[in-house]
This record gives C-alpha cells, structure tokens and sequence, in this order.
C-alpha cells in the first residue's frame, strides 16, 4: 500500500469519527431542548417550577426531644412511634 492510500484512509477514518462526534452532540443538544420544553410545558400556570406533581410537605416529630422528619403521608413517627399532629390521625382505623 502507498503512502497517498494510507494518508487518504486517515483522512476517512478521522472524518469519520469527527462526523460521529458532532452527530453526538447535535444529539445531545436536542435532547437538553426537548428535555427543557417538556420541563415547561409540564409546569402550571402559576407554578415557579419544581416537582411536577408537587410533593406534599414533610411532617415534623412534635415530641421535643425527637423532631423527626416524616414522610407528609406519615401518620407516625418513624422514629419514636408517637402520633403526628393532624386532622388524619383521628380517622386512623
């Protein structure tokens, strides 16, 4: 093989593996687009932004010497086993 054959095969292989590089981000690119189109179109109208839907708030131990965070739905405490204040906690069953 000469060397016109070898530096024409570099040449394609390196245009090669440029052309993949750039489709790659071209690829990425679009993908951040659709990705903040998406994010915005999923938004509320008054809604700043956030999780959609949005997560209700965590609940708080009352018991001073604990004051763990629950989940919002918790209707004890993980760590103390004490009810949680909250209109829920009388319908418990």
């Amino acid at each position: 093989m000469c060397l016109a054959h070898v530096h024409v095969m570099i040449v394609w292989v390196g245009g090669a593996i440029l052309g993949l590089w750039l489709l790659r981000a071209i690829l990425c690119g679009l993908g951040r687009v659709a990705r903040g189109v998406f994010r915005v179109l999923g938004r509320g109208a008054g809604d700043a932004g956030g999780d959609w839907p949005p997560r209700p708030a965590a609940r708080s131990c009352t018991e001073a010497r604990c004051g763990h965070v629950n989940p919002a739905d918790a209707r004890f405490c993980a760590r103390c086993g004490r009810p949680l204040s909250g209109k829920d906690v009388d319908d418990y069953g």
